[in-house]
């Protein structure tokens, strides 16, 4: 009990610095239970559930009160950290990896009590059904396809609920690639297409299954870090999303309005650079609703699927960030009061009331001012803000903030002028295009010579390069007369390095002017700072013959 009042406050001390849009209402801890995914449940009565699984079972949850979740009944399971859960009409049906079947569970008679029974198969499958790593439902037209099963090399099971409670095998799907290939570890189907995600070689499949006894297989895409884990799909059926349940992992989108030529649309991060392992993503009002493991719950719009805006988040594992699989298994967005319940694996159930609100998109395209070529790779920077984008092939860039106001928006790129735009109004919900010219640099052609600085004679073969104040580099090799070239420069302030092998490397600062030559001077010696690479060698396994250090001034 100590633990858990502890754990309850620490949560709540860190709510306001980890939220944002998402209000934590309660928090059940489960330790030292593990909990995995989690469903959700309406009665006659309008009473909402989660459902939650935790290593031992299934938690039933009177959410109705977010602010009070009370642990109405629990469902003793097969002993498993993977549990999954998925309901139609009045039936909760649930899945493990420790073996048992289809547990189905009759939630008609709560708050008071349920019925249990599990399904093993029937038919040409009869006893072979022992574990299933996830599931989904087709309410539309009332079929549960089972995931990453027992039987075949993990082949997906459909099953008719015609009689929810008594569930019926109806056909199967069997990949037809490697065995790796075939193992699905989670799907969606919705009006008789099935979207496969394939974790192992990282792909995801759409599948007529309207047949059920003859699949046709559609098409395969490959998802961003190659580790298929769920998909869903947007509202209007246009945009799958994807999640790959690896380190440093994205939310992908992909258009799939045609199924002949799927393109990705964006990949997205919650915490670019971290490590941090999306798990699964629901979508809801053109809202992406994901767990996030690390980061906890994560809200994106997704209604601009090029430009999705991370709008939402709240971070339900404060002990750590990054990568690793601790932290916010599942979330639920689907209950009618649009209360989100989340499962965090170490820190038990999570109730919110979320804010949506749209993004403030940013999006346009830049361009050579002389040209009017589209420039890739130019840096995008929203200024007092983290917001940094490049611009792609085509010159356009797409980004955004969910915080309204007004902003200064600077774009740079090697070899062209930095401009800032200031005073940019960004509103929620509102698509501000904002079109940049970057100037070029105007070039000139440079040159100079090296000489001796003890005979005045000119030092063939010297390399000398020069460094400006813009972050530009270029580098020459004198001539036998000692003359070396530049043939593209820009004004600036200058730091030169002049160097060879026998001499002592100079470096002097200078402007350089066009049409006016420079001479850089270096004094005989043997002397290495590496400015440049000489090429020599040193053989051997005896210790102290030269060290690299920073020498100490006295003073």
């Amino acid at each position: 009990m100590k633990f858990k009042l502890l754990l309850i406050c620490f949560l709540a001390l860190i709510a306001n610095i980890s939220a944002q849009n998402l209000q934590l209402r309660s928090n059940l801890p489960y330790s030292p239970d593990v909990l995995s995914n989690i469903g959700g449940y309406k009665d006659s009565a309008g009473n909402e559930y989660a459902l939650v699984g935790t290593e031992f079972g299934l938690s039933i949850v009177d959410v109705t009160d977010p602010d009070n979740p009370v642990i109405k009944i629990t469902v003793n399971g097969i002993n498993s950290i993977w549990r999954e859960v998925k309901t139609y009409r009045d039936v909760a049906y649930v899945t493990t990896e420790g073996g048992g079947g289809l547990q189905i569970i009759d939630l008609s008679d709560l708050p008071t009590s349920i019925n249990t029974t599990y399904y093993g198969g029937d038919g040409i499958i009869s006893g072979q059904l022992t574990t299933i790593h996830a599931l989904h439902c087709d309410t539309a037209k009332g079929y549960l396809y089972l995931y990453g099963t027992s039987i075949g090399n993990g082949n997906t099971i459909f099953l008719d609920l015609a009689d929810p409670l008594n569930p019926t095998y109806a056909g199967e799907y069997v990949y037809p690639g490697s065995s790796s290939d075939n193992y699905v570890h989670d799907g969606i189907v919705e009006n008789d297409t099935m979207y496969e995600s394939h974790i192992y070689p990282g792909f995801f499949t759409v599948v007529d299954v309207r047949n059920k006894s003859n699949p046709v297989l559609l098409a395969t895409q490959q998802t961003p870090t190659n580790f298929t884990h769920n998909t869903w799909l947007s509202d209007d059926h246009k945009t799958l999303f994807t999640t790959d349940e690896n380190s440093g992992s994205f939310l992908g989108a992909y258009d799939i309005s045609d199924l002949g030529n799927i393109r990705e649309l964006s990949r997205s991060q919650t915490a670019p650079g971290s490590g941090a392992i999306i798990h699964n993503t629901h979508i809801l009002n053109d809202y992406a609703i994901t767990s996030w493991y690390k980061e906890g719950v994560v809200i994106t719009d997704v209604d601009r699927p090029e430009n999705p805006i991370e709008v939402g988040h709240y971070d339900t594992y404060p002990q750590g960030s990054g990568d690793g699989f601790n932290g916010c298994w599942g979330v639920y967005p689907f209950l009618p009061s649009g209360n989100i319940v989340a499962s965090d694996i170490d820190n038990g159930l999570f109730v919110f009331t979320p804010t949506y609100v749209r993004g403030c998109y940013l999006e346009g395209i830049i361009t050579d001012s002389v040209t009017n070529a589209t420039i890739n790779g130019a840096l995008i920077e929203v200024l007092a803000t983290t917001l940094t984008k490049n611009s792609n092939a085509l010159g356009e860039y797409k980004t955004g903030t969910v915080v309204s106001g007004t902003y200064d928006v600077r774009v740079s790129k090697a070899g062209y002028y930095s401009k800032t735009i200031t005073g940019v109004n960004l509103a929620n919900g509102v698509l501000t295009t904002l079109d940049v010219a970057l100037s070029p640099f105007q070039t000139f052609a440079f040159s100079g010579t090296v000489l001796d600085s003890l005979t005045g004679q000119v030092v063939p073969n010297a390399t000398v390069i020069i460094s400006s104040s813009l972050g530009l580099s270029y580098k020459s090799t004198a001539d036998v007369s000692g003359a070396f070239t530049f043939s593209s420069v820009v004004p600036d302030d200058y730091t030169i390095y002049a160097g060879k092998w026998g001499y002592r490397t100079s470096c002097v600062m200078q402007t350089l002017i066009p049409g006016t030559p420079i001479v850089a001077t270096i004094a005989p010696g043997y002397y290495d700072d590496f400015t440049f690479d000489y090429g020599w060698a040193i053989s051997g396994t005896s210790g102290n013959s030269w060290e690299r250090g920073e020498p100490v001034g006295t003073y």
